[in-house]
């Protein structure tokens, strides 16, 4: 009769073995986990100053074209020193509107800047927004659009241009837009010696010569 042998020993694992295997097994997992976070914030970090630099070029494309033009009234250059008349290059300019120290129309100071606003400015009045606190402010001040030629000799109330069109309805409240002005744009008629910023209160338009007036 053939005698039947069973191993006592199971081949395997011991309860230490698998222990170790374990720990092994979640060290690597963690240094997967840190790798995979740590490239994940590089890239997050990545794309937020690549969103940042596209913020910039845009705002800096944004302001480019009024700070260029921040200060130009024309043919006249002019030394933007708060005094009406250039005494060595007898240049001068007048600002007759009627709030011209405002902070819209103080065309005498093309540039100008405030940091750190905690409270609102004393150059903006009551109906001007209330900057956010903390928030830096730039005023840039010019001259915008199209120009055109004077037409006649004028008087100091009264300028005569080109008429290049008319466009009803284009102007707010339903005016008609006469050479690209409406009654109350604020707009400036230069030379190179002098320049006059004032308001449009009537514009007329006389057989292809249109008279500008104002207050």
């Amino acid at each position: 009769m053939n005698k039947l042998f069973i191993n006592k020993y199971v081949v395997g694992l011991s309860l230490v073995e698998l222990m170790v295997a374990l720990a092994l097994g979640a060290f690597l997992s963690i240094g997967i986990i840190q790798v995979y976070t740590s490239h994940r914030q590089t890239a997050n970090n990545t794309e937020g100053l690549s969103q940042m630099q596209d913020n910039t070029r845009y705002v800096l494309n944004l302001m480019g074209k009024s700070i260029r033009n921040a200060g130009y009234t024309g043919c006249v250059s002019k030394d933007r020193g708060g005094s009406t008349s250039d005494k060595a290059d007898d240049i001068k300019f007048d600002n007759i509107l009627n709030n011209a120290t405002g902070v819209l129309y103080n065309f005498e100071v093309p540039v100008e800047g405030f940091d750190n606003v905690t409270v609102k400015p004393s150059v903006l009045s009551s109906g001007d927004p209330t900057p956010l606190a903390g928030t830096d402010l730039l005023v840039l001040r010019g001259g915008v659009g199209e120009s055109v030629m004077v037409a006649n000799t004028n008087t100091p109330a009264l300028f005569y241009i080109d008429h290049t069109g008319t466009e009803s309805n284009a102007c707010s409240g339903g005016g008609s837009k006469v050479s690209g002005f409406c009654v109350g744009d604020i707009v400036a008629a230069s030379s190179c010696m002098a320049s006059l910023v004032f308001q449009i209160t009537k514009l007329t338009n006389n057989a292809g010569v249109v008279s500008i007036e104002h207050s």
